[in-house]
Order: C-alpha cells, then sequence, then structure tokens
C-alpha cells in the first residue's frame, strides 16, 4: 500500500510538473504573440493587361545643318544646336475608363556610348569634345528637362488611349569638357524599353 501511495505521489508530481510547465509555455507563448500581434502585411498590386510597344526598332536623329564649333556651349540648356522628334508607341489593351494608366519608358546608354556627371551622352572614342544632351519635352513640345540618364533615365508618362501615342524629345549639341569641340562625327545612342510600374 505504501509503494502504490509513492507511486502515486510519483505520478502526481509528475503530472503536476508537466502541468505548470505547460502553463508557462502558454503565458511565454502569451507574452511574445502579443509583442507581434500589431504587425499586419499588406501587399497590394495594380494588375493591367495593357501594354505599349515601340513602332519601329531604331530611329536616327540628324542634325541637317553643319554644327559650327565655335558656337558649341558648354552649359547643358544650350539650344544653339537643337533637334527636335517625337517617339512613336502603340498601346492597346489599356481599361481606361477610370483615367490615363500610368506607364514608363527607360533610357540608358547604348553601345559605345558614355554619360558623364551633368547628362552629356558622347562615344567612347570621341574625337570633337562635344557630346549631346537628350531632353523629355510635354505634349505640346513645351518645358524640355534633361533627362537624368545618371538617376536611372526613367520617364513617368501617361496612356490616354488604346491607340498609336507619342512622346516629345529633343537633344541638343554642347561642349564635353574644358576645350573648344574640334570638327569630326558625333555619334551617341541610347536605348529605350517601355516599363509597366
Amino acid at each position: 500500500m505504501a509503494r502504490n501511495l509513492l507511486v502515486e505521489k510519483s505520478i502526481s508530481n509528475k503530472i503536476k510538473a508537466f502541468i505548470l510547465s505547460a502553463i508557462y509555455i502558454v503565458i511565454g507563448m502569451c507574452f511574445f504573440i502579443g509583442r507581434v500581434s500589431a504587425l499586419d502585411i499588406e501587399v497590394i498590386g495594380n494588375v493591367s493587361k495593357g501594354t505599349c510597344e515601340v513602332s519601329y526598332e531604331s530611329m536616327t536623329v540628324k542634325f541637317d545643318k553643319p554644327l559650327l564649333t565655335p558656337q558649341i556651349k558648354p552649359n547643358v540648356d544650350d539650344e544653339t544646336y537643337v533637334k527636335p522628334f517625337s517617339l512613336k508607341y502603340s498601346c492597346t489593351d489599356f481599361n481606361l475608363s477610370d483615367g490615363p494608366a500610368p506607364f514608363k519608358m527607360k533610357i540608358t546608354p547604348g553601345i559605345g556610348t558614355l554619360v558623364d556627371n551633368s547628362n552629356k551622352i558622347y562615344p567612347t572614342n570621341n574625337i570633337t569634345g562635344a557630346a549631346f544632351v537628350l531632353k523629355n519635352c510635354d505634349e505640346n513640345k513645351l518645358n524640355c528637362k534633361v533627362v537624368n540618364l545618371n538617376a536611372g533615365g526613367e520617364i513617368s508618362f501617361d496612356v490616354t488611349a488604346n491607340s498609336q501615342l507619342e512622346n516629345h524629345f529633343e537633344v541638343n549639341v554642347v561642349q564635353l569638357g574644358t576645350t573648344q569641340p574640334i570638327p569630326g562625327e558625333l555619334v551617341a545612342s541610347v536605348d529605350i524599353v517601355l516599363l509597366q510600374p
């Protein structure tokens, strides 16, 4: 009988210890869970069926008149030699019932082309000492601003219709560095990719 009593006490003590351990674990979990219960993660996305694509594979912007070296200035805003052009692209399948759809284009230097700190674009084998500056203009071909290629070259625009649209640009010829440009051929390129934001 004493042996049964000892076994029962031993079992009883083990059960009590187990119950107390479980209580401590539950209290500990409540304390831990209580610290992070305010965390909410919300993931938001905008799925669009619409897409845009450029209407041609390559484009050449050529200055028709001679560029006289004494008139080429170092300022990126100099407008002595300016050539405007438009990039045409087609957009389809956008739901425009709530207004225009946001879109982006990314402009980066092409093969064999470098960009300096002031966003002057020039060929790696530049013999002229001149460079181009690419500017993005508004829908009226005004208010042109330098495309910041050093900051990723992204330009935001709105798709306003499921049809052919265009963005307006201009290219300026400016002096690269501190010495006056010399005669020679100046050819540089950029790559433009349309991106859904």
